[in-house]
């Protein structure tokens, strides 16, 4: 039989080994899970050999496992008798279930949260975990669980028995208990409503008060009783719990009375303010007012303290006036009467005495007599300004105007304008041509009264174009009159004075010359040519253009052969024909104008 030794157990505490005949037990301490390493010697314990590694045991509890002796030999060499085994030792980890026992009864006041008030972990336990916890609020308790510990809150008023199951967990088992809670009742005090307004009751009535809704105790009933001044009796009815307040005949006034509302052990108490007014008698009319009447823009002002009576009252007065255009007031018991400005005509004014209750009205007729107002100048602007040979209208109602009357208008004469009246217009013209500063004075009047306004009218002068003062005739150009003066003062002026710069053009045959600044033009046909051509006169002031037309006629004849047959131009007027070539002249010019050429640049002949 081989001898078994222990030569090393890194856990010895924790892991026993024991040795019976041929079986090697191992057993770890209950809940304890780890990792050992076990030498173990069989044979002679002089002779060592090197370890032998075996494959680990897994060490699961409970049970402990048996460990069958390891064999006698290993088929080393025949003369080593000792052997030395290492085990590896796994103790792996079993979670084990939690435990609980019973929690205790709670027991807490009324309307009094609790913290604090149990720790969990005294009645739940896990050897190996950590526990968690929850629960479900109950119907008249608020629980809330912080790390175990329980927290409650009851609700507001409310006492009685709540039982709130509780669970401990480990993530693997639970556990749950049930946490019985008693909330003992406490007594509460009862209530008032505090500041209530001022009850209001005529002489000789009554006013009842209905307790409940001044006075509330959550938990007990009440009773009632009462402090009152010497002019209000009370009557307590417990059971309508009603409170009937009545004030002593005949008398009015101010009082208070005090309601208290107590249980057994607290007391509450309520004010109430009572004014009992006057039984009022009506007012009567003393003083019938007269009608009034004044000037337009003028009032009047009467005494009205006497119109009414009242024996037991102080009186209120109003006044209101039916007619939008009289105002009324009133001032320590007198009343003033106006009009708006220059208003006149009629109206009613209505007088009002009140004592509250009953009321009295006394109508007034009033009438405003119409007096003439002068008209009057309005703000206006005092320089018009108008251009040359331009027409200005003015609408005199914006410089005059008369709140009661129609207005005629009248104007001095003024030089250099002529003035027109049409209704409330006024119609400047200007002379043609004109412009300057004149002074206008311009008159109203509604027949009782004139007034006069003075106007400064500034005529703007305007450019003018330049005009024609006449036809210009066509020039006529021929052997015997070979040039022509055209003077242009005799056909083009500027009422402006301005000076005018003339220039002509279109002269394709013809040479036209001025001197330097002359408005004279010399017309003339040096090279002898026939035909007709059309000059285009240009006259400006610098601002506006004026254009006309001159047609030049040049007829020259070369001198006649006395060999022809023929007569020649100058043979007919030498020969008395002028009136039939100076009809001829005429057609052609004619035609110039009308810029049509007809004529040949060749000689004419007139058989």
């Amino acid at each position: 039989i081989a001898n078994w030794q222990v030569l090393n157990n890194e856990h010895s505490e924790e892991m026993q080994i024991l040795f019976e005949e041929e079986t090697l037990t191992i057993s770890p301490d209950e809940n304890w899970n780890g990792y050992g390493d076990i030498e173990i010697l069989v044979g002679e314990p002089y002779v060592v050999i090197p370890p032998v590694k075996l494959p680990p045991i897994l060490h699961s509890v409970p049970p402990p496992p048996s460990i069958n002796p390891p064999p006698t030999t290993l088929g080393l060499l025949d003369y080593m008798n000792v052997y030395l085994f290492d085990y590896e030792i796994y103790v792996v980890a079993v979670n084990d279930p939690l435990t609980s026992s019973d929690l205790p009864l709670v027991t807490i006041e009324e309307d009094s949260p609790q913290a604090d008030i149990m720790d969990l972990n005294l009645y739940f336990d896990d050897i190996d975990s950590t526990l968690s916890y929850s629960s479900v609020t109950g119907d008249d308790v608020q629980i809330t669980i912080d790390d175990g510990i329980v927290n409650l809150v009851p609700d507001a008023n409310w006492f009685g028995t709540e039982v709130i199951t509780i669970e401990g967990t480990d993530g693997e088992y639970t556990l749950s208990e049930n946490l019985r809670i008693s909330v003992q009742p406490v007594n509460d005090p009862p209530s008032a409503s505090g500041y209530i307004e001022t009850s209001i009751v005529e002489e000789d009535g009554a006013v009842e008060f209905l307790l409940s809704d001044y006075f509330s105790d959550i938990d007990s009933d009440m009773e009632f009783t009462y402090i009152a001044n010497g002019n209000l009796t009370v009557e307590l009815n417990e059971t309508a719990e009603t409170a009937l307040i009545t004030p002593c005949e005949n008398w009015n006034g101010e009082g208070n009375v005090t309601v208290y509302g107590f249980d057994e052990e607290f007391q509450a108490l309520q004010d109430f303010s009572i004014v009992v007014t006057a039984v009022n008698d009506e007012l009567v009319l003393n003083d019938v007012i007269a009608d009034q009447g004044f000037s337009e823009d003028g009032s009047v002002t009467m005494d009205i303290s006497t119109a009414f009576e009242d024996v037991d009252s102080e009186l209120q007065y109003s006044v209101s006036s039916l007619e939008n255009n009289i105002f009324a007031t009133l001032n320590n018991g007198r009343l003033s009467i106006s009009s708006y400005d220059d208003w006149h005509g009629s109206g009613m004014v209505v007088l009002t005495a009140t004592d509250g209750e009953y009321t009295m009205e006394q109508d007034v007729e009033v009438t405003v007599t119409a007096v003439n107002d002068a008209p009057v100048l309005e703000p206006s602007d005092l320089v018009k300004i108008m251009e040359e040979d331009s027409r200005l209208s003015i609408d005199l109602s914006d410089y005059f105007s008369d709140i009661d009357s129609e207005l005629s208008f009248d104007v001095d004469p003024i030089m250099n304008i002529e003035t027109e009246i049409e209704d409330n217009e006024l119609f400047l013209t200007p002379d043609k041509n004109w412009n300057g500063l004149a002074d206008m004075i311009i008159k109203s009047s509604d027949g009782q009264y004139m007034i006069a306004q003075s106007l400064m009218i500034q005529v703007q002068a305007m450019n003018d174009a330049p005009v024609k003062l006449k036809n210009m005739p066509a020039i006529m150009l021929n052997n015997s009159m070979n040039e022509m003066a055209l003077d242009m003062n005799e056909y083009f002026y500027d009422v402006d004075g301005d000076e005018l710069v003339i220039t002509i053009s279109g002269n394709e045959n013809t040479e036209v010359v001025s001197a330097q600044g002359s408005k004279v033009f010399n017309v003339k046909n040096p090279n002898k040519w026939n035909g007709a051509e059309v000059l285009q006169v240009t006259v400006t002031d610098g601002t506006d253009t004026l254009t006309e037309q001159v047609t030049v006629v040049s007829e020259f004849q070369e001198e006649a052969s006395t060999t022809s047959g023929g007569i020649s131009f100058g043979d007919m007027i030498m020969m008395g024909g002028f009136a039939i070539t100076t009809i001829a002249l005429v057609l052609v010019a004619a035609a110039a104008r009308h810029r049509i050429r007809t004529l040949s640049k060749k000689p004419s002949r007139i058989l």
